[in-house]
């Protein structure tokens, strides 16, 4: 099972695109539910703010690719004239993971650490899970990006484990014996401890959700994530 993300965002589109594509609440309810009831997806939600406008799909036929959905939203927009594939992005698995991580931590912010979008993400969450567009996918994706997200800001990062097959074990064993105790963000939105703070939840999600053999270590992309902004403010502050 597939979980696709595509869309348009200051990185490859001018702001006259971006306004062109985006999409309302209203919209975003009609959009998302029009592809869960049309048979093209199993799940579905949309981040849609001034400056990006994100599609995340799980899909229900093989026909719906990266390609099918942008196509999809701009004749939703009805923006043929003025809106093209080549600006939109493309992610796929564990790239979809990575990308939701960095939108939610505003490391992908036009204003780097800026302090809305984990609300906006909230949002898109809550419109998609108050129209049962978000399925078990989806909700342990967002759930899993809320917990990087309030790690990265107060930089409750631990280094990755020193042995992959140690850590792949005690995920597993984790997992399978544990039951998941839940925990209430800032916000009301409650998340599974057990799946977020294990050793590897991320590995947790994609092998056990997504179904895909691909293993990679929350901790090294926590780190990942916490160096890049470390650096990127570094060089703001010098201009």
């Amino acid at each position: 099972m597939n979980i696709i993300s595509v869309g348009v965002n200051h990185k490859t589109a001018p702001i006259e695109i971006r306004e062109r594509i985006s999409l309302s609440e209203v919209q975003n309810k009609e959009f998302i539910t029009g592809l869960i009831s049309s048979g093209l997806a199993h799940e579905a939600m949309v981040i849609s703010t001034c400056n990006r406008t994100e599609l995340y799909v799980v899909p229900a036929m093989y026909e719906v690719t990266g390609e099918f959905l942008k196509e999809y939203l701009i004749s939703f927009k009805d923006a043929r004239k003025e809106v093209r594939p080549e600006h939109f992005f493309n992610r796929f698995y564990c790239g979809t993971a990575r990308h939701i991580f960095e939108v939610a931590s505003a490391i992908d912010s036009l204003v780097l650490g800026e302090g809305q979008i984990l609300g906006q993400v909230k949002n898109a969450y809550r419109i998609a899970a108050e129209t049962q567009s978000a399925g078990i996918l989806l909700t342990r994706l967002c759930h899993t990006a809320f917990s990087v997200a309030k790690k990265v800001k107060t930089k409750k990062v631990k280094p990755p484990p020193s042995e992959k097959s140690e850590t792949e074990s005690e995920c597993t064993e984790e997992s399978e014996e544990s039951e998941a105790s839940e925990e209430e963000d800032d916000d009301g939105v409650s998340f599974s401890t057990t799946d977020i703070l294990s050793n590897d939840p991320l590995y947790f999600v994609l092998s056990k959700i997504f179904m895909t053999e691909e293993k990679v270590s929350i901790a090294t992309l926590l780190s990942d994530i916490s160096d890049k902004l470390t650096l990127l403010l570094e060089k703001k502050s010098k201009k």
